[in-house]
């Protein structure tokens, strides 16, 4: 395939220093996988470890990283072509035993429609285990200059504690996740406009796994908005960058010179603006 993501490299438990990277778009078998090289030698130390079994034109793209206290690799986040969250169990020092988290299930299925391309990042959750933060969308082909499907950026509750194995631990579903909504008011006086995150009336509360799992906020402040950047966290901010491409330089997106950006800064726990 054609790697999209920047590759993720660290230490194992094994001691191997390797570079970990989802197969991209366009591979011949059609299915998303991650690959695990060794970093002196470029070999892989596993055959790629698959992610679900949709071989449709599928692809798995940026990784983010689980680290333990001594920098240890010990999982990993990554988001397929068809809208699937992935989490990969690495935590043994046997690399025989690294495999697809969640017993084989996606952490969160965002829809066909809307393709996680972009690594996502995460934070430590009050309750144990991990906020995973992460955003929709892509712009790989001339196709998707046009294309308007709404995205959204989500933060999703993964309730597996770092360093102990997901498998029997439930992946999160949409109805278990609250949405906000964005709202936009003219500045008096100026040509700009103020937009504000709506918080959702139904109150963000976590429990546990069966309860609410996460937020979601759509990006519908100009028509085809995508998340294609890697989210990050600063000061207990999350920071998302979307872009919505002009088609103004047809066959070109990245030449493209009315394209707009947004930047969201939002709690990563709770999806709303930050105070």
């Amino acid at each position: 395939g054609y790697v999209t993501g920047t590759m993720a490299m660290g230490r194992m438990k094994n001691g191997d220093w390797v570079g970990i990277f989802g197969n991209g778009m366009d591979s011949t078998d059609g299915g998303a996988y991650l690959w695990i090289v060794n970093l002196r030698t470029g070999q892989p130390i596993v055959p790629p470890i698959q992610a679900g079994t949709d071989k449709s034109g599928n692809g798995l793209h940026g990784v983010a990283l689980i680290r333990d206290g001594n920098r240890n690799v010990i999982g990993a986040y990554a988001g397929d072509a068809k809208g699937k969250l992935w989490r990969f169990d690495l935590e043994s020092a046997t690399s025989s035993s690294w495999k697809t988290g969640l017993s084989g299930q996606p952490l969160f299925d965002a829809g066909t429609a809307n393709p996680i391309t972009a690594a996502p990042t995460f934070v430590l959750h009050p309750k144990g285990g991990l906020m995973v933060l992460f955003g929709t969308g892509r712009l790989y082909t001339t196709a998707d200059e046009s294309t308007t499907d709404t995205q959204s950026l989500y933060g999703v509750w993964d309730l597996t504690i770092p360093g102990q194995p997901s498998d029997g631990k439930p992946g999160a579903n949409s109805t278990q996740i609250v949405q906000h909504q964005v709202s936009s008011t003219p500045v008096s006086g100026t040509k700009y406009t103020a937009y504000t995150i709506v918080p959702s009336a139904t109150k963000l509360i976590y429990t546990n796994g069966s309860g609410t799992r996460g937020w979601r906020v759509d990006q519908t402040v100009t028509p085809g908005e995508r998340d294609i950047y890697d989210p990050f966290t600063l000061a207990s901010i999350a920071f998302f960058t979307t872009i919505a491409p002009s088609v103004d330089q047809a066959g070109d997106p990245c030449m493209a010179v009315s394209s707009k950006t947004m930047l969201y800064a939002l709690n990563p726990l709770t999806g709303e603006m930050m105070p």
